[in-house]
């Protein structure tokens, strides 16, 4: 499991575009050598928040990997309940909901190759 929080934690933060790039780059090398290591099933919880990300990371492999891409489809009630009863840092105050379900909109995924 590769956790994309600590391949794109900086200080200081802000999600960009050059932020994404450099995050999907950081991915595409620990891949390449976990897959050189005898690695094929790799894990990689967040990042890929919505189509664009999934098709830049996808191309950046340089191969047609075998993507299973999960979403967790939640009512807004239901991920804010999560939130308020998780409550693990500030993104988890009612304050900030709005901004984090702007920043990770609910998708459709169209992806080329593997499975959603």
């Amino acid at each position: 499991c590769i956790c994309s929080d600590a391949v794109m934690s900086v200080n200081p933060f802000e999600l960009t575009d050059d932020l994404y790039a450099l995050a999907i780059q950081n991915l595409q090398m620990l891949i390449h050598n976990f897959v050189a290591s005898g690695y094929h099933t790799i894990i990689v919880p967040g990042m890929l928040t919505n189509e664009r990300l999934l098709a830049k990371f996808s191309d950046a492999l340089g191969h047609k990997p075998d993507l299973q891409f999960i979403w967790l489809r939640a009512s807004k009630q239901d991920r804010n309940q999560r939130r308020i009863a998780r409550m693990r840092d500030d993104a988890d105050k009612p304050e900030h909901f709005d901004f984090l379900d702007n920043l990770i909109p609910d998708v459709e995924p169209q992806i080329p190759y593997g499975k959603y």
